[in-house]
């Protein structure tokens, strides 16, 4: 048998072994190998595999083989006896093999057996060529080599020592648009590749026809005759044909589509889908890249968190499709805004971070940060709507602040929760006293977590006066927390953690159900007031928030008029449409409803004649100074004037001196709250205090105080 036929087979099963294992492709692709008879069986000489030519050749159909053992089919003692021997396998060398067709008459075939190990168990395929037949020499080459060319999606070409191309299958013109007389004896870099690749390709080619290297699995694009492109996987061989000349022979796959979804997987990967910007594992990969260089050239560098302000507010006005598109205009407005060195990603939702690499100190980071935020000065144009917006933001510095880039980002983190802490709109530089409040706060947190479950809660309840009865008419019920090892722990501490992780609608339940149980005690004792609670905003957000309150005072069995709600004017103006729906379900339900610390925020006539508000409580900033601040005095009246306007009755909260109480009981408000008459109490005190409040003999008591100089 001729060179070539062995050369030949030894090109289609290194390649067809090498597809086996790149891409599970091989049951296709030999399945419609018309001339070679191609079979496999497993360590246990168990046939897992049989094409068409196999049936033709032996006489077997596939349903009759597949499973079952081969041992009486296989015949030659090469395969029965030495199926371990490494000799046998992958010589690439045609060996006389004798089979038993069905009828049980042999045939002898001229094989090839390579071995392929998967997992824990080795695999053997068998390639027949039938050499008995009456072809001449010359057309048993043209047989075998026909039936590799043609092989079902494999691009097949041969080149001569220039390059130029001597054979082109079917598949080749299918893929690339070419017929093989447009290409035939026609240089391939010419055709195929693009002049940008040419060099680097030409140095392959050079490799693989001096027999240096061949380059198996290497990847490159063809261009194509309608100019696409098309990416293939070669495999490459040489052979040497009838006047010992070296010929090329390149098997490609064509792995366009995997390419494409690979490139697919990686963006998805590193680029947020929104946006199109980085995303975190592409940010992380970056600013660890940079902070590398950075410590080599003793350079520096700044992390920045931006996080938009309030911008669940305009997804709740008007819309999410809105709010996407709007995260998009900021997106390329910050990316428009910095150099090619610098990136910008985004987190999530509306939170961005940015690098800015090779900074000159403080003073350059200082300036760059005011460029960012002059950026949102500017409304941004969505749908026909101006969206004006104010960022928060958080920067540490490389490498001041932070010796690695793990670090850098906890510290602009950390800096960005302080700027939001001091009332959003601006921008903090991290201090290594933040990260002490930091661990504060996780410290905190984790005490919290347990704090109901070790009954480490109690309420304590502020009298109510009203002014014109003199007489206290209710109470506001405040959360105390007493931790074992912390003590008593301020509620401006805990009640944002609370908030933030959601622990407060436990917190905010256990508060309904004790001042219930309270009113009900205080009811038998002979005692009625009704009871006020703070409500957060998480609280009014949850979905069955009213429906939770009416079912607690069916099972506690209070009325409705004993307790009442107290709201900012943030939570309020939260989600406007949603508070105005669930505040009148309580109006109707006849629970009162009053707005807390009112001043501090909105303070609009406009927006608060929509809510169904019973009271205004006078924020204790205002009381405090009154009524000697000019300021305070203008901002108390006006307060007490408009709520009056609207038919509303007027708290104010905090009153300590009896200076503070006679303006406001010449300005018309309706009751009062502070240490004036009482601090908060215990049930049991306040109990006690309520049986004995005698209104006039405050006063005695003070001017006694302030004679001896011991005002609160």
């Amino acid at each position: 048998m001729s060179n070539v036929i062995n050369d030949s087979t030894a090109i289609l099963t290194q390649t067809l072994q090498n597809l086996y294992k790149e891409e599970k492709k091989y049951k296709t692709i030999l399945e419609k190998i018309g001339n070679i008879a191609v079979f496999a069986y497993d360590s246990k000489l168990r046939n897992i595999f049989w094409n068409r030519a196999c049936e033709r050749v032996f006489g077997y159909k596939k349903e009759e083989m597949l499973g079952k053992s081969m041992e009486k089919f296989l015949k030659s003692s090469i395969v029965q006896n030495e199926f371990f021997n490494k000799d046998i396998y992958s010589s690439y060398d045609l060996k006389p093999v004798s089979f038993m067709k069905k009828g049980g008459s042999l045939i002898s075939l001229h094989c090839d057996f390579i071995k392929i190990r998967e997992e824990e168990d080795e695999k053997v395929f068998c390639f027949c060529v039938d050499t008995s037949d009456i072809f001449s020499q010359r057309e048993k080459e043209r047989v075998v080599k026909d039936s590799i060319l043609h092989m079902a999606d494999l691009m097949i070409v041969m080149l001569d020592e220039e390059a130029n191309i001597v054979e082109f299958n079917k598949f080749a013109e299918k893929l690339s648009g070419y017929r093989k007389e447009e290409v035939l004896y026609k240089n391939w870099f010419d055709i195929f590749i693009d002049c940008e690749d040419k060099s680097k390709i030409k140095r392959v080619f050079k490799d693989v026809i001096n027999g240096e290297n061949f380059h198996w699995g290497y990847e490159n694009e063809i261009v194509c005759k309608d100019g696409s492109k098309k990416t293939l996987s070669w495999h490459n061989s040489i052979i040497f044909n009838d006047d010992n000349e070296r010929v090329v022979i390149s098997v490609g796959m064509d792995i366009t589509e995997k390419i494409k979804t690979q490139k697919s997987l990686e963006r998805m990967a590193n680029y947020d889908y929104l946006t199109s910007l980085p995303n975190r594992n592409l940010f992380e990969d970056r600013l660890k890249h940079a902070v590398f260089v950075a410590q080599r050239d003793n350079k520096k560098l700044m992390a920045m968190f931006l996080d938009i302000d309030n911008f669940k507010s305009i997804n709740d006005t008007l819309g999410h499709r809105i709010g996407d598109k709007l995260l998009q205009e900021v997106a390329k407005r910050l990316q428009n805004s910095l150099r090619k060195s610098d990136t910008v990603a985004r987190f999530g939702g509306d939170f961005f971070v940015l690098l800015f690499e090779n900074i000159k100190g403080v003073k350059s980071a200082v300036s760059i940060v005011k460029n960012i935020f002059s950026l949102f000065e500017e409304p941004f144009l969505v749908e026909g709507h101006d969206i004006f917006v104010s960022v928060s933001g958080g920067v540490s510095l490389y490498p001041n602040d932070c010796p690695d880039a793990n670090c850098l980002l906890r510290c602009a983190d950390i800096a960005l929760h302080n700027a939001k802490k001091e009332g959003k709109k601006g921008f903090c530089f991290y201090n290594s006293k933040m990260n002490d409040e930091i661990i504060k706060r996780v410290k905190l947190e984790s005490y919290l977590r347990n704090a109901l479950k070790n009954s480490e809660f109690f309420l304590v309840y502020q009298p109510q006066i009203d002014l014109k009865s003199r007489k206290i008419i209710g109470v506001e019920a405040l959360l105390r927390w007493m931790n074992p090892t912390l003590k008593m722990i301020p509620p401006l501490d805990f009640i944002p953690i609370a908030e933030d992780t959601k622990m407060i609608l436990e917190i905010g339940e256990f508060t309904l159900r004790k001042t219930l149980s309270q009113i009900k005690d205080w009811e038998k004792m002979g005692i009625n007031v009704r009871a006020v609670v703070n409500i957060s905003s998480i609280q009014l957000a949850q979905g069955n928030f009213f429906d939770l309150v009416d079912s607690l005072l069916k099972e506690y069995d209070v009325d409705s008029s004993q307790i009442g709600i107290e709201i900012t004017e943030s939570v309020l103006m939260k989600n406007m449409d949603r508070s105005i729906e669930i505040l009148n379900r309580f109006k109707d339900r006849g629970i009162e409803i009053a707005i807390d610390d009112f001043g501090t925020g909105y303070s609009s006539l406009a927006y608060l004649k929509k809510f169904p508000i019973s009271r205004l409580k006078i924020d204790k900033a205002f009381i405090d100074d009154l009524p000697y601040d000019k300021d305070s005095v203008s901002i108390t009246k006006a307060i007490i004037s408009m709520g009056k306007s609207l038919g509303m009755e007027i708290v104010a909260e905090g009153v300590e001196k009896e200076e503070q109480l006679e303006f406001l009981i010449k300005e018309g408000c309706d009751q009062i709250q502070g240490y004036f008459f009482s601090k908060p109490l215990l049930p049991g005190e306040f109990a006690a205090f309520m049986q004995s409040f005698d209104y006039e003999s405050f006063f005695k008591k003070e001017k006694k105080r302030e004679a001896l100089g011991i005002i609160t």
